[in-house]
C-alpha cells in the first residue's frame, strides 16, 4: 500500500480502545454506552460500542483488500471480453469512492 496519512496497521481493538500493533500507540477511542443506560439496554449499548472498535480496529486491512480487490476487477475489465462494463463498473466505482474517502483529505 502506497504511504497514507495514519498510523499503519494492522490495528488491534481493545476493549474500547483501537491501539496499533506494532507500538501500542492509541489510534481511536471509542465513547462508551450513555450513562443514563442501564441493565441490559446499558449492555447492548456496550456491544455496539465494542463492535465499533473492532470495525475501526479493522479499517487498514480492508482498506488494503479494497485496494487489491479494486486492482484485479480493473485487470479482469481490461483483459476480459466477456465480462459485462454492468457487472464490474458500479463495484469499481464503490470501491473507488471508499478508498478515495479513506485516503485523501476531505475538502470544505
Amino acid at each position: 500500500m502506497d504511504k497514507h496519512t495514519f498510523t499503519p496497521g494492522p490495528w488491534r481493538a481493545q476493549g474500547l480502545c483501537v491501539r496499533a500493533i506494532e507500538n501500542g500507540v492509541v489510534v481511536a477511542e471509542v465513547d462508551g454506552p450513555n450513562k443514563f443506560f442501564r441493565g441490559s439496554e446499558r449492555r447492548e449499548e456496550m456491544e455496539y460500542c465494542r463492535g465499533n472498535a473492532r470495525l475501526i480496529a479493522a479499517a487498514p486491512d480492508l482498506l488494503e483488500a479494497l485496494i487489491v480487490a479494486e486492482a484485479a476487477l480493473n485487470r479482469i475489465r481490461c483483459t476480459s471480453h466477456t465480462v459485462p462494463w454492468e457487472d464490474t463498473g458500479p463495484a469499481v466505482e464503490q470501491a473507488r469512492v471508499a478508498i478515495a474517502k479513506a485516503t485523501e483529505e476531505a475538502t470544505c
